[in-house]
């Protein structure tokens, strides 16, 4: 929200960018197919790195397991073609000036809500 509000605040001043030049970065999206090894990037910026840390030991561990990704099922590859299983992560394409790490504490459960 502070974001926010600083950005609408430097929108029509020389310090636009200010925000998005200390606290900005990019990650890469990937979607890699496991048969034919086809490659989708999309980058994307954000402002911070937003972190689950229940089940891990350290930040490390969490980043390695955002790097690691998961296996989508059934997945229509353009490739080959066909549905097959596909492997997406989450890779940092740029570091911010100033990163802020968001570690996610709370896991929201549907089943006890």
């Amino acid at each position: 929200m502070i974001f926010d509000r600083l950005e609408t605040g430097l929108k029509d001043t020389s310090r636009k960018h200010l925000v998005n030049s200390i606290f900005g970065g990019k990650q890469c999206s990937q979607m890699v197919c496991t048969e034919c090894g086809k490659v989708k990037n999309r980058m994307e910026d954000y402002l911070n790195l937003s972190l689950p840390i229940k089940g891990f030991k350290s930040i490390e561990e969490s980043l390695e397991k955002m790097i690691e990704g998961e296996i989508i099922s059934d997945y229509n590859c353009d490739g080959c073609k066909r549905k097959v299983d596909l492997q997406k992560r989450t890779m940092i394409a740029s570091t911010p000036n100033i990163l802020i790490v968001h570690l996610q504490r709370i896991c929201f459960n549907f089943d006890t809500f």
